[in-house]
């Protein structure tokens, strides 16, 4: 899958190559990928890919793991800047952006759709999944072909939680536990507004 970071941010700071492989890898810093995945993944050049590695490598940002024949890459947790790329990555250019290109096709009928849990908090380990709430008028089976794309892309599995409007405005009303656990918690907003309304 190509174009892991292709937009307005990302490309303001970095080099698409360079945006990819930020975005790859501090995007899942709790996953390891081999040379030969991140340039398939990245989409671009395996030869500009490669010196990224190599710099990101020389920097300490990132880690080299051979692994028998194979050389494996992951986010450094140790690096200094390790929690502000986490981050930047997530907010401007990793796994939102890429949730955000997925449901466009259905964006028009959702009020608002916002990423919760372990991805939001920044503390996303191998097995964790995307928690994602979408608050409109849209249908599970609806969401079927984007999110696919969205776990393909990402290498991780997507748990959406639906309501309708009038669903979320009456269980923010009722102090719902599971919702009120949700907004309580650090939230990455993909698009929309929670409605001011119902403010607790």
């Amino acid at each position: 899958m190509s174009n892991l970071a292709n937009n307005g941010v990302s490309n303001a700071l970095f080099s698409r190559t360079l945006s990819g492989v930020l975005a790859l890898l501090f995007g899942q810093p709790g996953n390891s990928f081999y040379t030969r995945e991140i340039v398939r993944r990245v989409g671009t050049g395996g030869s500009q890919v490669h010196k990224d590695l190599e710099r990101l490598t020389g920097a300490g940002l990132i880690l080299r793991e051979p692994r028998g024949n194979l050389v494996f890459y992951r986010a450094n947790p140790d690096a200094a800047v390790y929690p502000e790329l986490v981050g930047l990555v997530g907010k401007s250019f990793g796994i939102a952006d890429r949730l955000r290109a997925c449901l466009e096709p259905v964006a028009s009928r959702i009020q608002c759709a916002i990423v919760f849990g372990s991805v939001a908090r920044r503390e996303q380990r191998a097995d964790s999944d995307v928690d994602l709430l979408l608050i409109g008028e849209v249908r599970l089976s609806e969401l079927a072909v984007p999110l696919h794309a969205a776990e393909e892309a990402l290498c991780m599995r997507i748990s959406p939680t639906l309501m309708s409007v009038e669903e979320f405005r009456r269980k923010r009303q009722n102090d719902d536990y599971f919702l009120k656990n949700v907004l309580a918690g650090e939230l990455i907003t993909l698009w929309g507004a929670l409605d001011p309304t119902v403010a607790p």
